[in-house]
């Protein structure tokens, strides 16, 4: 989910469980922007009915060091942007993220696109629909002896600098304890795949999908969504979501996975005007 590299991929409006019950996307998304923001040491959060806020002292850039949801509808986008502008600038933010979802934020994405704010990416949502195809449990379990191995897998399949994964995931403990799952899956003995799946809300993100360059192609992902999958089923949780790339998509489609609409990422420079 979080990557969201440079490539066209899709979401949808409602995640709906067992009991009928509907969750909004923009909710799921705000729940697990917010895990990741906790999960952080330092930080400000300004949380209301309408927006959610956050402003990390990092200086590198990232979309989890200062992004904005808007978490009402009918706050106006104006209004929103506006106000979410003044704030990051405020503590000193000089550009930050703003969340949108398919069909919830369609005259938000209009007043974004008008004021120059350049999109980083726009991640396709899915959703297990029926029970994962070859259930099986691969790999090791992330504990917190082998974490180490699971952000080097991260750093390597994402590329991302290391000092960026140290920041999202320095709170280690608390981290584990958020957790339905993780998974590391090895080839002679080196960690070359890695996921987690995080409860957010009534649903179960799997996110941290990833392989080692070098050992693309040979099925590892697969296996690593199939041993999450089976993890979370196990523990009598559903449904499961995740976002793709455009790459991932097969992958996720093999194991049962089916669009459901998408999200996007826009980067707002404090000098943008609205």
């Amino acid at each position: 989910m979080l990557r969201f590299r440079r490539q066209a991929l899709s979401f949808a409006r409602t995640v709906t469980n067992r009991s009928g019950q509907s969750t909004s996307l923009r909710s799921t998304l705000a729940i697990l922007f917010r895990l990741y923001a906790n999960w952080q040491v330092t930080g400000e959060t300004c949380e209301t009915d309408s927006v959610l806020l956050f402003s990390n002292d990092v200086h590198h850039f990232h979309p989890l060091f200062a992004f904005g949801m808007r978490t009402d509808p009918h706050l106006r986008a104006n209004q929103f942007f506006t106000d979410a502008k003044r704030w990051f600038a405020s503590r000193h933010k000089r550009q930050f993220v703003v969340v949108t979802a398919d069909g919830q934020d369609d005259d938000l994405r209009y007043l974004l696109g008008r004021a120059g704010a350049k999109q980083l990416g726009r991640s396709e949502r899915m959703q297990l629909l029926q029970n994962p195809s070859s259930l099986t449990q691969q790999g090791e379990q992330l504990t917190l002896s082998n974490f180490d191995e699971f952000l080097a897998v991260c750093a390597s399949a994402f590329e991302y600098k290391p000092e960026y994964l140290d920041a999202l995931f320095k709170e280690r403990s608390r981290v584990m304890s958020s957790l339905v799952a993780g998974r590391l899956i090895y080839k002679d003995n080196t960690p070359v795949g890695a996921g987690i799946a995080i409860k957010t809300g009534s649903a179960i993100t799997l996110d941290w999908i990833g392989t080692s360059p070098l050992y693309r192609g040979q099925g590892i992902a697969l296996n690593c969504v199939r041993s999450l999958c089976s993890d979370v089923l196990f523990r009598g949780a559903s449904p499961i979501v995740l976002s793709s790339t455009l790459a991932g998509r097969g992958v996720y489609e093999k194991v049962g996975f089916s669009e459901f609409g998408d999200v996007r990422l826009h980067l707002v420079s404090i000098s943008t005007g609205a």
